[in-house]
């Protein structure tokens, strides 16, 4: 591998690692959407491997956001839609700790038990409510 590579997959690694903690992501869920083996992602992360174009848009699709972020050409981590809408359950993640309920906050023991009720219970409200829009 060049050193020119090198670096990309360097780069690719760390915004994969970035991203899928910042997203609450398991491994297990990405390698589902992607279709590769679970030592093949690992190399990803940490930078042996570069993931093909086609996992690349995988990997992107399911992180919400751009190939060119995770390849280290924007800065910029989101998708390239200009008008792009906050990605509700994103944003739970990622706001979990300023996130009350009448003065209760989200224990960070039970977070990852919380956000998921919540995202069952807004899946099947969006579910019933998407013919009403």
């Amino acid at each position: 591998m060049g050193t020119a590579n090198k670096v990309e997959s360097l780069i690719v690694g760390s915004r994969l690692v970035e991203l899928r903690k910042k997203r609450g992501l398991k491994i297990s869920t990405i390698l589902a959407h992607v279709g590769c083996a679970r030592s093949t992602y690992t190399h990803y992360e940490l930078g042996y491997r570069t993931p093909t174009l086609s996992k690349l848009q995988k990997l992107a699709e399911i992180l919400e956001t751009s190939t060119e972020y995770l390849q280290g050409l924007t800065d910029n981590e989101l998708s390239n839609s200009s008008d792009e809408k906050t990605n509700l359950k994103r944003f739970l993640i990622e706001n979990a700790d300023k996130l009350n309920y009448e003065g209760m906050y989200l224990s960070e023991e039970n977070k990852e038990k919380q956000i998921e009720l919540l995202d069952s219970f807004l899946e099947v409200f969006f579910k019933n409510n998407k013919n009403t829009n």
